[in-house]
């Protein structure tokens, strides 16, 4: 329920892997509007997994640098800030930089390869309730007419997961709570408007003010057009008068910034921010699971709001494929729940941090505006979680300070590192090889007989479900052996998974979303590990 980009990744993950799904979204157009238009990179590795980075890649462009004016006047910049440092990718993280893209365009690209996945999405649907059963969820539907009217379906469907928004009628049908606080006082009027002169074609960040007294910020859309702008204005106590129109909201842009000398074309669009601080006690109530805004609230800051749900729907979907064909007992759905809590309670500790600096105007505008760092969302990991094995590391030492940062050794529950491979003189990246509807088996040895053993345990499990490779150093080699034989010519995958002694065997999985489901220093671990997931 809802086609933002939670249901709609989650829906593309589904049908990646032969589940048949149905999308419904109210509005009987899709959204306009940039709104969540930061893209992080450890999104783009999910993107890359479902074959649609490179169009999002083509479509985005870098976050600009912030410029801070001088008030009054507003013209003469006091400050230019690198909010985000471009960084240099490498072998292990491929996807180092976070992408600008207006979350239209952004949510369309997914469409498109919803629709080549044989799915489209039904705008103009709406979900009016349901009800759960023991093995079913029955739920009342409103198709809106252009005449005003309203047809209704009745339709049961095995689970129905709300990635419905902050207003989520899924999370209100059931026992969800949502607590957390309103910030009543920080509210924000964001859209996006057309600048006929008087700011620069280039793509910048513009800001004046003060978030505390009132500030506006303006940013170039060029994947829209260049002289597209989307603003978000602090006013304290009006923002419910700038949020009536278009002339409001140049009013407030002039009176903040001094700047009369901006013209301004058509409002493309324009809504109120109240910053709501809120997640829910649980991710599933039996049948029935929230994702995205409809299970957290956040403040704009930071970025986080939309790459957290799309890890959410990522999350989830490989789960619920195998409950669906048969292979898992549902009782795995339940670590969508213990996995994403701490994450996301992580995240809004995070991005609230943000907003009280941006709001109290801390003295140095770097650690106000400045972001990156664990932002990138590359360091958020599962450790510790009930279905990953950890054989290498001491049991004691699987507990990390944060789940926002992965410190020391890979270890299970983090994310799985890429790297460039040779495979019969050809080059492969581990990312070419991890797959939306299976786990890998990657194993590091060139002990035939070891390998061997776990081409024997691999073959047990159905062709689509599990597969495997092997990984040696630089000029070694392993014959007679049943799975396919890559080199790491660089140690790049060597370096990147730790593995400090190539003599020995270490085996890792990683599952269908990009994380390191088990290291193993035994091949006895590899059906501990899916007994885990098979027979959870």
């Amino acid at each position: 329920v809802g086609a933002g980009p939670t249901g709609l990744v989650l829906a593309l993950a589904l049908a990646k892997n032969g589940v048949p799904v149905r999308v419904i979204d109210k509005l009987i157009t899709p959204r306009i509007g940039q709104k969540g238009s930061g893209i992080q990179p450890r999104t783009q590795d999910v993107y890359q997994f479902l074959g649609v980075q490179d169009d999002i890649a083509a479509a985005g462009y870098m976050v600009p640098k912030l410029h801070l004016y001088k008030l009054p006047g507003g013209t003469e910049v006091e400050k230019v800030i690198e909010m985000v440092p471009i960084l240099e990718p490498t072998p292990a993280l491929p996807h180092r930089n976070s992408i600008m893209l207006g979350q239209d365009l952004h949510e369309a690209i997914l469409r498109k390869h919803l629709q080549k996945a044989g799915y489209s999405v039904e705008n103009g649907v709406e979900l009016r309730s349901y009800e759960q059963f023991n093995d079913h969820v029955e739920v009342v539907l409103a198709k809106h007419s252009a005449d005003g009217s309203d047809i209704r379906e009745t339709a049961v469907f095995d689970y129905v997961v709300g990635c419905d928004g902050a207003k989520s009628v899924v999370r209100h049908g059931a026992a969800f709570t949502f607590e957390g606080e309103t910030r009543v006082d920080e509210a924000l009027a964001i859209g996006d408007i057309y600048v006929v002169e008087g700011l620069s074609s280039e793509t910048k960040w513009h800001a004046w003010g003060i978030a505390k007294t009132g500030m506006v910020t303006m940013r170039n859309c060029p994947d829209v057009s260049d002289r597209l702008f989307s603003f978000m204005i602090s006013l304290p106590g009006r923002v419910d008068e700038v949020v009536t129109g278009r002339d409001k909201v140049i009013d407030a842009f002039y009176e903040i910034s001094g700047r009369r000398d901006v013209e301004f074309g058509k409002l493309v669009w324009l809504s109120k921010y109240q910053p709501n601080i809120r997640m829910v006690n649980d991710f599933r109530m039996n049948r029935v699971f929230v994702a995205g805004d409809a299970a957290h609230a956040h403040s704009p800051t930071g970025g986080q709001g939309l790459n957290s749900s799309v890890q959410d729907a990522y999350n989830l979907a490989w789960k619920l494929v195998l409950v669906l064909k048969g292979r898992a007992s549902p009782t795995l759905l339940d670590s969508y729940s213990s996995e994403r809590i701490p994450v996301i309670a992580e995240m809004l500790n995070m991005s609230t941090r943000l907003l009280n600096k941006t709001f109290e105007h801390h003295p140095d505008p770097d650690s106000t505006f400045r972001r990156g760092g664990a932002l990138n969302q590359l360091g958020v990991n599962y450790r510790g979680s009930p279905i990953v094995i950890d054989e290498r590391t001491p049991e004691g030492q699987t507990k990390n300070p944060s789940v926002y940062v992965a410190t020391g050794i890979l270890q299970a529950g983090d994310r799985a590192p890429d790297a460039p491979l040779n495979k019969d003189g050809a080059t492969v990246r581990l990312f070419d090889i991890f797959k939306p509807a299976e786990h890998h088996v990657l194993v590091f040895s060139t002990n035939r007989d070891a390998v061997n053993t776990v081409a024997a345990a691999v073959s047990t499990f159905p062709a689509g479900i599990v597969s495997a490779s092997v990984i040696v150093p630089a000029g070694a080699s392993v014959n007679d052996v049943k799975l396919p034989v890559l080199e790491d010519k660089d140690g790049t995958s060597y370096t990147a998974y730790d593995i400090c002694n190539p003599t020995e065997t270490t085996i890792v999985i990683v599952r269908p979303d990009g994380v390191v489901g088990a290291v193993l220093v035994s091949t006895e671990g590899i059906n501990r590990y899916f007994a885990k997931i098979f027979s959870a």
